[in-house]
Parts: structure tokens; C-alpha cells; sequence
């Protein structure tokens, strides 16, 4: 584990070679593919790919490497994901995916990366609220611009009626609400929403 977050490569090669299990989680359930995804370890997590590590192991709570990555806007580190074939479009306990996480963050590479890899961008998490809706709360307008590049609905409601012109509206998000009403979106549907402020 001390290798893939220092970026130890030849350790890593050595242990490897002697066939360690490179796959063995610490006692929060992170694998080292894990470890190197979060530290940035670009060259561990190749040589974890070419020993044929999994690189979809998640930790105790759901949470992938891609979902690591995306919330740190490590391109790279999802570039190998994407290469190895790794799962890009599985959500955690919560239902977010890495797109979503990379959409509240504010990651557009990250977004590009996956929308790139032919990826689904406007996957909801368990309580309807999806990439759309949070970089519509969080004022992510390049967020928004890549979603609506993308083609992902900016009129989308959640489990509570609420649409991402509702969220930016309760936060006061001016510039999310004028790439919203660029794109033609009824500026008007999120004043009825009142139940959840």
C-alpha cells in the first residue's frame, strides 16, 4: 500500500514478481490500484493494469478508483481506467457515479474524458439528483455547458420536482441561469417549487 501512494514503481515490480497479491485491501477496504488512483500514481496504476490487477475494487463504501479520480480531476489516472476497460459508470452506496462526482467538483476534463469514452454523463444518484442539478447548485457553468454539449437534459426534475434552473435560482447562480436560458429552458418552472427550500 506504502508503494502505490509513494509511486514506488520497482517495488511494486518486485512485489510482482515474487506474485503478491496486488489486489489486497488495507482495513478501510482500499486496494492499491485504490491508493494509486487517489495519489495520483500514474505509473503505479499502469503497472498494476499490466500485472492485471482489478481496477474496479471498491472500498468498504463503494467508491472505485474512477470515482476517486474523478473527484480529484485526475485525468490521467482515468485515461489508464479508461485504457483497462475499468467500469467508469458505476455509482457508489449513494448512486453517484464518477461523472456525477466530476460534475460537482467542477472536473470538465474529467467530464470530456468520459463523455469521450462514449460514457453516460447525466446518471442520477438514488434521490434524482444528477450531474445537471448539482453543477446547476454549485455555479459549475463549464459543467453545464459540456452537459448541454452533450446533450444531457437540462430540464430534468428531481424526485422533488426540483430541475437544475430551480437550484441555481435558490443559490443565486446568475451565469448557470443565463447558459439556461440561452439554451431555451423555462426559467419560470423553478419559482413552483417551494416545498423543498
Amino acid at each position: 500500500m506504502i508503494a502505490a501512494r509513494k509511486g514506488h514503481v520497482h517495488v511494486l515490480q518486485l512485489l510482482r514478481a515474487v506474485k503478491a497479491d496486488l489486489d489486497m485491501p488495507n482495513k478501510y477496504g482500499c486496494s492499491p490500484a485504490f491508493v494509486a488512483a487517489m495519489c495520483n500514481q500514474v505509473g503505479v496504476l499502469q503497472l498494476l493494469h499490466e500485472a492485471n490487477a482489478n481496477l474496479d475494487l471498491p472500498d468498504d463504501e463503494g467508491v472505485t478508483p474512477a470515482h476517486i479520480a474523478a473527484h480529484d480531476g485526475h485525468v490521467g489516472v482515468l485515461q489508464i481506467l479508461c485504457d483497462a476497460k475499468a467500469n467508469l459508470e458505476v455509482p457508489d452506496k449513494n448512486g453517484a457515479t464518477p461523472a456525477y462526482i466530476a460534475a460537482q467538483n467542477g472536473h470538465v476534463d474529467v467530464l470530456r474524458l468520459l463523455r469521450d469514452a462514449k460514457v453516460k454523463l447525466d446518471t442520477p444518484k438514488k434521490n434524482g439528483v444528477g450531474p445537471v442539478h448539482i453543477a446547476a447548485q454549485l455555479g459549475h457553468v463549464g459543467v453545464l455547458q459540456l452537459l448541454r454539449d452533450s446533450k444531457s437534459n437540462l430540464e430534468t426534475k428531481d424526485k422533488n420536482g426540483a430541475t437544475p434552473a430551480f437550484f441555481a435560482v435558490t443559490k443565486g447562480h446568475l451565469g448557470v441561469l443565463e447558459l439556461l436560458h440561452a439554451a431555451q429552458v423555462n426559467l419560470e418552472a423553478p419559482l413552483m417549487v417551494t416545498s423543498i427550500i
